[in-house]
């Protein structure tokens, strides 16, 4: 009597064969170190990232610091000057004015005002003083009033009535002055830019 064939032994469900289980392994902890090293260098990108910030925020407050700095050193240099101004005031008045002429007080407050006008000088404060018979400029002066003038072209400066102030490029107040009238028709009034003579020739001097 013929005995039963065996057969082999299937392999169980799930099981790996033979020799590829290390490697599943292996590739498991490669895909691991890569996943390490990325977010090691995203936390070394994160820090470096950090760092430049509070150094540019530290950037920014000292810039602030040094311009509020300058501020305040340029408002006290100013003060210092005006101070000393203000002292020959007090010197001036500190004397018996019954005792003094007339002409003796001009040239004291004239005195002054030429300091005063010296220290403004020194920190870049121009006066705006045009002289008679300029060229009316619209970003330095304030046409007041018209006033005819002899010799004095039209659209031209006649004379100032109060003076402007500049500092550096930047006006601070125009000059108030008086402007020969362009025509006896035209007149030139605070508003309008006034022309140049050149440019009117029918214009009456």
């Amino acid at each position: 009597m013929m005995g039963r064939r065996r057969h082999p032994e299937s392999t169980p469900a799930g099981d790996m064969p033979e020799g590829e289980a290390p490697e599943q392994e292996l590739a498991e902890e490669v895909v691991m170190d890569d996943l390490r090293e990325s977010l090691a260098r995203l936390e070394d990108e994160r820090a470096t990232l950090l760092r430049a910030i509070a150094d540019e925020r530290n950037r920014v407050n000292a810039a602030r610091r040094d311009v509020e700095e300058a501020r305040r050193h340029g408002v006290t240099s100013v003060a210092r000057d005006v101070i000393t101004a203000l002292d020959h005031f007090d010197l001036a008045l500190s004397h018996d004015l019954s005792a003094a002429s007339a002409e003796q007080i001009v040239v004291g407050v004239r005195a002054i005002k030429d300091e005063l006008v010296r220290t403004l000088g020194r920190h870049g404060v121009v006066v705006i003083a045009p002289d008679a018979g300029e060229a009316f400029d619209p970003l330095r002066h304030e046409a007041f009033m018209q006033q005819p003038a002899e010799g004095v072209p039209p659209g031209h400066v006649v004379s100032v009535f109060q003076v402007g102030y500049a500092l550096n490029d930047r006006l601070i107040r125009p000059a108030k002055v008086s402007v020969a009238p362009l025509t006896s028709q035209e007149p030139c009034t605070p508003t309008d830019a006034p022309v140049d003579a050149e440019e009117s020739p029918d214009a009456d001097l």
